[in-house]
C-alpha cells in the first residue's frame, strides 16, 4: 500500500466525522423524544380502550424550562457575569491562537507568508461581541436595580 494513501483520506474523514457528531446527536435526541411521545400515546390509548380513568400525572406537561421562566435578579447578575467571563476567555484564546500560529510560521525572524494567524480573529471577534453584550446587559441590569430601589435617573 502506498504511503501517501492515508493522509488524503484522513484529511477528508476527520472534518466529516467532526460534522457528523452534532448531527448524530440531534437525530438521536429526536428519535428518543419521538419514541417517548409514542409510548405516552400508546399508554393513553390503552387506558381509553379499557375504559379506565386516565391518571392526571400522565396528562401533565413537563415543567417549563428555565429559559421560559422569568429570571430572578441573582440569575440575571450571574448571566451578565458569565458574559464577561466568556468574552475574556474568547478574546484571550483568539489572541493566543493568532500569536502562536504567527510565531510558528516565522523563519529566522521573517514571516514566511502563511496567514493562518487570522484564524485567531474568529474567537477574538466573538469575544468582542460578548463584551458588547456584557456592556449592554450590565447597563440594563443596573437600570433595573435602580428602578427596584425606587431611584430615578
Amino acid at each position: 500500500m502506498d504511503k501517501n494513501f492515508w493522509p488524503p483520506i484522513l484529511a477528508l474523514a476527520i472534518p466529516l466525522l467532526a460534522l457528523l457528531i452534532p448531527i448524530a446527536y440531534i437525530v438521536f435526541r429526536f428519535v428518543l423524544q419521538s419514541r417517548k411521545a409514542q409510548l405516552m400515546h400508546e399508554t393513553l390509548r390503552h387506558f381509553a380502550q379499557l375504559g379506565q380513568p386516565i391518571p392526571p400525572e400522565l396528562l401533565q406537561q413537563e415543567p417549563p424550562s428555565a429559559a421560559l421562566t422569568t429570571p430572578t435578579p441573582e440569575q440575571k447578575a450571574e448571566r451578565v457575569a458569565s458574559l464577561l467571563r466568556k468574552a475574556v476567555l474568547a478574546m484571550c484564546s483568539g489572541l493566543g491562537l493568532g500569536l502562536v500560529v504567527y510565531w510558528v510560521n516565522l523563519d529566522n525572524g521573517e514571516f514566511n507568508g502563511f496567514h493562518g494567524w487570522a484564524w485567531g480573529l474568529l474567537p477574538f471577534i466573538l469575544g468582542l461581541g460578548w463584551l458588547f453584550l456584557w456592556v449592554a446587559e450590565s447597563r440594563q441590569l443596573r437600570h433595573e436595580q435602580a428602578l427596584a430601589r425606587g431611584e430615578t435617573d
